[in-house]
């Protein structure tokens, strides 16, 4: 899987960019993502055929990406080296974890993407009408 992953914090939460030449590449990377927990949604909101994004919190992705990393340990170990460990590989999986969320390049506000903007929502900008709730409707 060769994808790069950014991402814009906005303190409460982080917009997590998912790069990638391959759309197959970037969908799995959002579904481990998804599977571990660091998203509620299941679709990935689409900038380009090369880039995804979707919403998290800090506590959220790490957690996600050190369970990733933990069953990738186990599946390349088949988890030998760790039996007998008090925590087994769950060290090794967040410090591995850490340093991944550390390598990720963070973006300034507005770069690709922008909560404030309609896009973000799934909105068309302008389309959409409320409707108008004031005595001389009724």
């Amino acid at each position: 899987m060769t994808t790069t992953l950014e991402y814009q914090d906005y303190s409460t939460k982080l917009i997590v960019s998912i790069k990638g030449n391959n759309i197959q590449d970037i969908i799995e990377q959002h579904y481990s993502f998804y599977n571990h927990g660091a998203t509620n949604e299941p679709e990935l909101w689409w900038m380009s055929d090369t880039e995804g994004y979707f919403y998290s919190t800090r506590e959220k992705l790490l957690k996600a990406m050190t369970n990733g990393e933990l069953f990738r340990i186990l599946n390349v170990s088949g988890g030998v080296p760790f039996k007998g460990n008090k925590q087994g590989a769950l060290p090794l999986a967040r410090k591995l974890a850490q340093e991944r969320f550390d390598a990720m390049k963070q973006n300034p506000r507005g770069s690709f993407a922008t909560p404030a903007s309609n896009e973000c929502y799934g909105y068309d900008g302008g389309h959409g009408r409320a409707e108008n709730l004031s005595d001389n409707d009724a």
